[in-house]
């Protein structure tokens, strides 16, 4: 899974579906510079062909493989973050991280 694959898989869990454009301006904001739609569609693709996502009228929703697929990155990117002392609890960490976005902090 790429790091922009894993991104999309991320933004889907939070909302979804999501068409292209979405996306691309969810991930423009993580990333603080702009990603275009165009950028996004070959990796979209590839998650598609691995049942990782499920399309709709012009959007796409993370599938039940695409969250098992997600799960031990996200799990890796705590512990990275927490620097191996298992201090840090994943879903106190998920939910700090989204009332931080509710918040535009």
């Amino acid at each position: 899974m790429s790091m922009v694959e894993f991104c999309l898989g991320m933004a889907l869990s939070r909302r979804a579906p999501q068409s292209v454009g979405e996306l691309a301006t969810e991930l423009s904001a993580w990333f603080d510079r702009p990603v275009r739609s165009r950028a996004i569609k070959a990796p979209l693709e590839a998650m598609l062909g691995r049942g990782w996502v499920a399309p709709g009228a012009g959007t796409y929703t993370l599938s039940d493989a695409g969250t098992a697929a997600l799960t031990p990155f996200t799990h890796a990117l705590v512990r990275m973050l927490d620097g191996g002392r298992r201090l840090l609890d994943l879903a106190v960490f998920m939910s700090l991280i989204k009332e931080f976005e509710r918040s535009g902090s």
